[in-house]
C-alpha cells in the first residue's frame, strides 16, 4: 500500500500517467482491506472496555458522517495493526 501511495505521488509529480494509475488501482483494492481491519481493531477495542451501546452508536454515526477523514483514519489503523500488531493476535512476543 504504501508502495502504491508512492507510485501514485510520483507518478502525479512526474506527470507519468501509467505510474498515477497503477498507484491508484492498487490503493483502491488495499484501501476497503485495511478499513476493514481498522473497524475490527475499533470494535475489539469498544468491546475490550466495555463502552456503553449509546456511545457506540454514536461512535458508528459520526464514521457515517464524516466518512473522508474515518476512512483515512480506520485505514490508518489497519496498516499500523499489520506492521505492530495491536491485539497481539499472533500470539507472538513484542519485539
Amino acid at each position: 500500500f504504501i508502495v502504491a501511495f508512492g507510485l501514485f505521488l510520483l507518478g502525479d509529480y512526474t506527470r507519468w500517467k501509467v505510474l498515477k494509475i497503477i498507484g491508484q488501482n492498487v490503493m483502491l483494492v488495499y484501501g476497503p482491506i485495511f478499513f476493514v481491519i481498522g473497524m475490527a481493531i475499533l470494535k475489539f477495542y469498544l468491546d475490550k472496555f466495555k463502552v456503553a451501546k449509546g456511545f457506540r452508536f454514536l461512535i458508528i454515526l459520526m464514521t457515517f458522517m464524516y466518512f473522508p477523514f474515518a476512512f483515512i483514519f480506520i485505514s490508518s489503523l489497519g496498516i499500523f495493526d499489520t506492521l505492530f500488531d495491536y491485539r497481539r493476535l499472533t500470539g507472538g512476543k513484542k519485539i
